[in-house]
């Protein structure tokens, strides 16, 4: 009984000396990923918008200064423009949604962006939608700059928070103005704005004005870029 204990010991001991083992040289095989970890920089380093450090070709840097452009964005297609850096605008229609559980269906309206396809149903007879004529975009505001830097657009959708920018009666070309009602700032077309129904489209803007803002990107020359 003895010489079994000790041998169950014996085992025990050099399983665990195995694991201690094999846990050390995954230590030290990751070291030097973790040593390149360690010796990276966890946050950008700080940088001036009035002049480029050729120190930080490459690296991510955190730049404050003002938002400045050669022209404001503008949709040229409603007519619509802004005193900004980036306009976007959001195209919805109320449409048909289907939901399934098994064999039965519902139906319900709803706002959406996306074109929702009718003709895959369950029941299509009596909710098919329209197709959506106009969709949602972004427009840009021209040669946009941070101090000395051009400043890559998507960093400023990602960075920056955009305002809702209502829409006026009277900013909409004579064409348009004669599809489109106002309502509380958004434009509606193909019903009327207080009693939508299927087809109603509904046009809302959004705007990230120019002025003091603190962008994070790669230097990459006289870029900020991602």
């Amino acid at each position: 009984m003895a010489r079994r204990k000790k041998r169950t010991s014996a085992a025990r001991i050099l399983l665990a000396l195995a694991v201690l083992f094999m846990a050390g040289g995954a230590a030290w095989l990751a070291y030097p990923y973790l040593k390149k970890a360690s010796s990276s920089p966890s946050k950008p380093a700080d940088a001036t918008a009035g002049a480029i450090d050729p120190a930080n070709e490459g690296q991510r840097v955190k730049i404050s200064g003002q938002l400045i452009a050669a022209a404001s964005a503008h949709d040229r297609e409603f007519g619509i423009g802004a005193k900004s850096a980036m306009l976007f605008r959001k195209v919805e229609m109320l449409q048909w949604q289907e939901h399934c559980a098994g064999a039965e269906c519902s139906y319900e309206k709803v706002w959406s962006a996306s074109a929702i396809d009718s003709h895959k149903f369950h029941t299509a007879a009596g909710h098919e939608n329209p197709p959506l004529r106009i969709v949602s975009a972004r427009f840009d505001a021209a040669n946009m700059h941070l101090g000395v830097y051009e400043v890559d657009p998507a960093l400023i959708e990602a960075q920056l928070p955009a305002l809702e920018r209502p829409v006026h009666a009277g900013e909409l070309p004579p064409n348009l103005a004669a599809t489109f009602s106002v309502r509380e700032g958004l434009l509606y077309a193909g019903g009327d704005p207080a009693s939508p129904d299927v087809g109603t489209v509904r046009v809302s803007f959004r705007e990230v004005p120019f002025g003091a803002v603190t962008l994070t990107g790669a230097q990459r020359g006289k870029h900020l870029t991602h």
